[in-house]
């Protein structure tokens, strides 16, 4: 999924959109795609289920017969894949 608004290198972000995706972050409502960043767990020393890394979120999905879905996100910052599994 696309999370800017048009097209382009680096389009602004749809706000709508990042409602999908609550393990990523952005600094602003006026940033741009590039400035978009994964929720990693804070500290390596920490068990991987204490933070946003690894913990299931709960997301409103208007487009569903059912008004909600879970998800949860897997990798770490060293990782060279990530997954989002929604269920």
């Amino acid at each position: 999924m696309q999370l800017g608004i048009n097209s382009g290198q680096n389009p602004k972000i749809n706000l709508e959109k990042m409602n999908y995706f609550p393990f990523l972050s952005i600094p602003n409502k006026d940033c741009t795609v590039n400035d978009v960043n994964y929720r990693y767990q804070s500290d390596a020393t920490e068990s991987v289920y204490s933070n946003e890394a690894y913990s299931p979120y709960t997301i409103p999905l208007p487009d569903l017969k059912r008004d909600k879905i879970n998800c949860i996100f897997l990798g770490k910052k060293i990782d060279k894949f990530h997954f989002a599994l929604y269920y």
